[in-house]
């Protein structure tokens, strides 16, 4: 994937999403679809993640109702990130 995406500015990245400097960040990057099963990944990681862990999920989401569903599951974690 790296001829896909453009290298990031990590430090930024952070900031913008309200990210510690030193916590832990898992990104699930790419495409929004079904089959990749992002809200139950969201749930997981809502259920297991230690305090100092966060989730950011980035790609777009064609499909209003997988949108939904995975805004619907990360407002019950406060360290799971969407853009």
């Amino acid at each position: 994937y790296r001829d896909w995406y453009r290298p990031a500015d990590t430090a930024a990245v952070r900031r913008r999403h309200g990210v510690p400097a030193t916590a832990h960040l898992t990104v699930a990057a790419g495409l929004i679809r079904p089959y990749k099963r992002i809200p139950q990944l969201v749930a997981a990681f809502a259920e297991a993640a230690l305090p100092d862990e966060y989730l950011l999920v980035a790609g777009p989401c064609p499909d209003p109702a997988q949108r939904a569903a995975v805004e619907s599951v990360a407002r019950t974690c406060p360290r799971v990130r969407l853009p």
